[in-house]
């Protein structure tokens, strides 16, 4: 079986990805639990991490942004259902929504705080595209992988 795995956001320096995680694209099916690719019709994923804010003192918030690239800016705006997997409860994902304007091409998403976050695990992210008034267009999974281990961190803010 062939293959493809492209490390994303070249741009950033090394030491950030491996603060805080990376993402990674698959084009075939390499082992069981990863089902399919992370690209569809209308997004490329143009990268994804787990970015770590230091609040006051030693305390850190963790959140998920991805960044997807729209593969054929259209006329027509879509609304974007993202459900991040919830590090602590993976029954309870984190859902979020965000528009994209017609002729929009760079989209950056960030989760609300997530917590409970494991090193060398595969976090999935599930984009449910929709045109404007909420009619399905097409749904894109990826996996977004984590280097940081919440455990020996001490949670900030809520």
């Amino acid at each position: 079986m062939r293959v493809e795995i492209r490390t994303c956001l070249a741009v950033f320096a090394l030491a950030s990805v491996v603060l805080a995680g990376g993402c990674r694209s698959m084009r075939e099916v390499p082992e069981p639990g990863i089902t399919e690719p992370n690209w569809s019709d209308f997004f490329a994923n143009a990268g994804g991490r787990i970015v770590v804010q230091r609040l006051e003192g030693d305390a850190v918030e963790l959140r998920y942004t991805l960044w997807l690239q729209q593969r054929n800016p259209g006329k027509r705006p879509m609304k974007l259902e993202v459900r991040f997997e919830n590090p602590e409860d993976r029954s309870k994902p984190l859902v979020m929504t965000q528009d994209v304007t017609a002729g929009e091409t760079a989209i950056e998403m960030t989760s609300p705080p997530i917590w409970g976050v494991k090193p060398d695990h595969d976090y999935e992210v599930i984009i449910r595209i929709n045109n404007s008034i909420g009619q399905p267009l097409g749904k894109q999974r990826l996996f977004i992988q984590s280097l940081v281990d919440s455990r020996g961190l001490r949670r900030g803010g809520s």
